[in-house]
């Protein structure tokens, strides 16, 4: 058996249970996980389980609610000008919000940052977060031609932690 990541933030002393609080960011709505990225084959980067998460709204709470752990990853990154924007209804992709920021390159060729404009969307129920991004290097050779899409999955199991799941993507923007 693998042993439990620590992913800070939210892990399992509290309750596992909604409270009425939590309505705001539950849905009830099927999730279209089509509706907004466009590829299909992704590549794995993160396959952690178990994660000292007990359930999928803690995590989304613990990390995504405000953009506390975005902007420490971001810094963390070398990411600089960062701003995140609040997280807005949407009529098709239930909650979005817009990210820009300046990332290194680290490529041979080009500027050695670029601009970039993410924008992410989230959907969770009470046994599923999944965030997923789109990311547009503004000032990267021919980044026109493609973007960067992530998928972010959190699963509960009763009894016992989540399982997270961190998927990345190239796609050809045509």
């Amino acid at each position: 058996a693998a042993a439990a990541t620590d992913v800070g933030g939210g892990g399992g002393d509290g309750e596992d249970s909604a409270d009425a609080s939590d309505a705001e960011y539950l849905s009830d709505a099927a999730f279209e996980p089509g509706a907004f990225l466009s590829t299909t084959s992704f590549s794995v980067i993160l396959d952690a389980e178990p994660i000292d998460v007990r359930e999928p709204l803690r995590f989304f709470r613990s990390y995504f609610v405000d953009g506390t752990f975005t902007r420490k990853y971001r810094a963390e990154r070398g990411d600089s000008e960062l701003e995140v924007g609040v997280w807005k209804p949407h009529t098709t992709l239930h909650m979005v919000r817009e990210l820009t920021y300046r990332s290194p390159v680290k490529a041979t060729i080009g500027p050695s940052s670029t601009r970039v404009a993410e924008t992410q969307r989230y959907h969770i129920s009470k046994r599923c977060f999944t965030l997923e991004s789109l990311q547009m290097f503004l000032d990267v050779p021919y980044s026109d031609y493609f973007r960067v899409e992530q998928r972010w999955q959190v699963v509960g199991a009763r009894p016992g932690p989540c399982k997270l799941t961190v998927e990345v993507g190239v796609v050809e923007v045509v």
